[in-house]
């Protein structure tokens, strides 16, 4: 057994110093030095052809995160002959954001969110008068847990407009069962047809009412 932690330890101590200093040669040879010259202290690259892949730890989140994603993208397609290079910012070992550039249009990057999606339903839950509390989305089902604090005129406009959210997050489940706790503990279930259906306007807020369940 305690060979097995050596053996981990060990592991994680070489892959953080591949990390830090990384392993000069070749393509990504050239975009690790880049990157270190630039500050980026932590950065993985990988090469296959003529696409490069950069995934490096974020500094922090914060309304720069995007900015720096792109310039570390830039400093990777500008220190190499690859020709499209993904820079993916990771954040205490969580992915972010991804950006994309393309050699000849690197000023028209790509963006893509790349946090797992209970992250991404945690922010959407936040534009409503609500906190998350506790969250799981498998192959089926997206059950969440929060603390509302809105008022009883809103419940059903905040309801619908979280649960919309939550099926553009993760378009794949077929029910979303919202608990609600505080003052008044109930539970919420949709499935996700209904919620596009209302927001497409093929049936009406009765319908909809009929087709909800709540415990």
């Amino acid at each position: 057994m305690k060979g097995w932690i050596i053996l981990i330890v060990l592991t994680v101590a070489a892959g953080w110093y591949l990390l830090s200093y990384g392993v000069p040669g070749g393509e990504a040879g050239k975009i690790l030095t880049a990157l270190r010259d630039n500050g980026v202290e932590k950065a993985f690259v990988s090469v296959s052809g003529a696409n490069a892949t950069v995934r490096f730890e974020a500094p922090a989140i914060d309304e720069e995160l995007l900015d720096y994603t792109y310039s570390v993208a830039r400093t990777a397609l500008e220190a190499s002959d690859v020709n499209v290079v993904r820079a993916e910012a990771y954040f205490e070992g969580d992915p972010v954001v991804a950006v994309t550039v393309t050699r000849g249009d690197d000023e028209n990057p790509s963006v893509e969110d790349i946090r797992p999606v209970d992250k991404r339903i945690e922010s959407v839950i936040g534009l409503f008068d609500a906190i998350p509390l506790d969250m799981n989305v498998d192959n089926d089902v997206a059950r969440v847990t929060i603390q509302y604090y809105g008022n009883e005129k809103n419940f059903w406009h905040d309801f619908f407009g979280m649960a919309l959210g939550i099926v553009e997050e993760a378009p794949w489940v077929e029910r979303i069962i919202v608990k609600y706790v505080g003052e008044k503990n109930v539970t919420v279930t949709v499935d996700t047809n209904t919620v596009l259906n209302v927001y497409s306007g093929k049936i009406n807020a009765e319908t909809a009412a009929s087709r909800i369940t709540v415990q």
